[in-house]
């Protein structure tokens, strides 16, 4: 009787477990989903299914993408969950959806199908940055006419 309880349980276990790595693998997916749909939101969703299409091989149902645009606020003061908002207007920010399915080893027989489905969502926004620099510092001239050129165009 301990020997078919200790049998159930690694089963559970390994069962369990194949789910929580095929989770991740899936978060992996819609983290660079979002990324790449971030980065070109005028064209999210293809730029979304695109990466999904590139990264979700070996899966027994092949990852699906669900885009939502929408604006960030990065405020500490705002829960987590209340940064994104969902809209059309000027959208600064992705937040993907990728569903798809983990097989069962062993629980195939107790649930009586194959596989249970799995849901992972990424936000990211579009951050618009610029920089100026004046001199990197890899070169520099000291006297002579090519110091004074550059100098007064300075």
């Amino acid at each position: 009787m301990s020997l078919t309880l200790l049998l159930a349980l690694t089963a559970l276990a390994v069962d369990m477990g194949w789910i929580y790595l095929q989770s991740r693998r899936l978060q992996g997916v819609a983290d660079l989903a979002a990324m790449s749909a971030a980065n070109d939101i005028a064209r999210a969703q293809l730029a979304a299914n695109a990466t999904v299409a590139a990264n979700g091989e070996g899966w027994r149902t092949p990852p699906q993408a669900t885009l939502t645009l929408g604006h960030y606020t990065a405020d500490a003061a705002i829960p987590v969950k209340q940064r994104f908002q969902p809209t059309v207007l000027d959208p600064d920010a992705v937040r993907v959806s990728v569903a798809s399915e983990a097989e069962l080893f062993f629980g195939a027989a107790i649930l009586g199908r194959p596989s249970v489905p799995i849901r992972r969502e990424a936000t990211a926004a579009r951050a618009d940055l610029a920089s100026f620099s004046i001199g990197s510092r890899l070169a520099s001239l000291h006297g002579g006419v090519a110091h004074t050129l550059l100098g007064d165009l300075t």
